[in-house]
């Protein structure tokens, strides 16, 4: 079979490539699995990417972090308030935390 294939001179080499030419392109091309894997699962990817990145980050994640530095600032403006460097109130709020700490131990016993 392989004699008459190659070796007997009855194949028409460039007409069989003129032929399967089209079969010669889809083979180079490797079966196009690069062209549909890049479009089955690299652009949704990429898509499903771009839209977690613009909203999910920059809502959610920014978002949070901003509120947390809300937090922290308004809870530095209440301490600014409490920390005055005077040592009567300093006083003032020992005295009222050791009378909330008798009155828990004498409520519960």
């Amino acid at each position: 079979m392989t004699w008459l294939t190659y070796a007997s001179g009855r194949v028409d080499w460039l007409a069989l490539r003129v032929r399967a030419a089209s079969l010669q392109r889809f083979l180079d091309r490797g079966m196009y699995v690069d062209d549909l894997y890049a479009r089955v699962l690299v652009a949704p990817a990429k898509a499903g990417s771009a839209f977690l990145a613009s909203v999910v980050d920059a809502r959610v994640v920014d978002g949070l972090v901003n509120g947390f530095g809300v937090v922290v600032q308004w809870l530095a403006g209440a301490g600014r308030q409490v920390q005055t460097g005077l040592v009567r109130n300093y006083a003032l709020g020992f005295l009222l935390g050791a009378l909330v700490l008798l009155a828990y131990v004498g409520v519960r016993g």
